[in-house]
């Protein structure tokens, strides 16, 4: 599969969240992350969770240290299945990632390797509540756009899928 296009699987209720937390923070950015499980060797966001921080304004949101964990564990209260895929945040135009969030994406999956990478997805403000969504991930060395699949809800787990995603 080399040299083949990132994916990012993502559930429609998961952007329905995104897309609804975006909206409710504008003109401001929002942000949080994305949990969810593998499937087909890539990563499938099944939930977003907002993390909300006052450190935001219209052209920027920075996660709060340390509240990825607790978020993350809190989920797998919910459904063991589930771990950490990557952060998301809100542009309240439609603008691409900046510099920053992909010098940010580059440490994040230096700092913390894993396959895949963490994504990085941005909500690009496109109209008035209309959002695109634009994923990243590193791919080698740099940021490769991501394509994304919609997909249905994970569903609930059985005794044979509760292993963790790590």
């Amino acid at each position: 599969m080399t040299g083949a296009r990132p994916e990012l699987l993502i559930a429609e209720s998961a952007i329905d969240q995104l897309k609804r937390a975006a909206s409710l923070s504008h003109p401001l950015e929002t942000g949080g992350i994305l949990v969810g499980v593998r499937a087909d060797q890539q990563p499938w966001a099944t939930m977003a969770i907002e993390l909300r921080t006052s450190s935001r304004g219209r052209a920027h949101y920075h996660l709060a240290g340390g509240a990825t964990q607790p978020a993350v564990l809190s989920t797998r209260a919910i459904d063991p299945r589930l771990g950490y895929i990557g952060d998301w945040h809100s542009h309240p135009a439609d603008v691409p990632p900046s510099r920053t969030d992909l010098a940010t994406l580059r440490l994040i999956s230096y700092l913390h390797p894993r396959l895949p990478n963490p994504t990085l997805l941005v909500l690009r403000r496109t109209f008035e509540d209309e959002y695109d969504l634009d994923a990243r991930r590193i791919t080698a060395v740099n940021p490769a756009r991501c394509a994304i699949r919609i997909t249905g809800d994970l569903p609930r787990p059985t005794h044979d899928s509760m292993e963790p995603n790590d």
